[in-house]
């Protein structure tokens, strides 16, 4: 996949082809279709946000699921997605109707659930 990679804190983005394995278990490999780079990518490329280069920004993206590793069951090859910097359980019900805000210990936003 041809992909732009930072491999130092504010300098420009490397465009190179990577490698991408195939997936391990309870994950999955997505066919990008579209990617955006935002300002929470920004702040990574800055080293505002702690993760070590390197890496590859745009986690605000929409593709297709290309391949499932072992134990995928919510999701079959062809299903359309979309990647957030958010994650979510799948499984409360703010999830599986499409609200923000998990309520889940392994969720993003994980707490007292908000009000309605």
């Amino acid at each position: 996949m041809k992909a732009a990679v930072c491999y130092e804190f504010n300098k420009p983005l490397v465009i190179e082809e990577l490698d991408i394995e195939k997936p391990h278990k309870g994950e999955v490999r997505v066919r990008m279709a579209a990617t955006a780079v935002c300002h929470s990518d920004i702040h990574f490329i800055n080293g505002d946000m702690g993760a070590p280069p390197p890496f590859v920004p745009g986690h605000e993206s929409a593709g297709y699921i290309e391949e499932v590793g072992e134990g995928v069951t919510s999701v079959k090859k062809g299903d359309p997605v979309v990647l957030s910097l958010l994650r979510s359980c799948g499984q409360c019900i703010f999830c599986r109707t499409g609200r923000p805000t998990c309520v889940m210990p392994n969720g993003a936003g994980y707490g007292k659930p908000p009000s309605e």
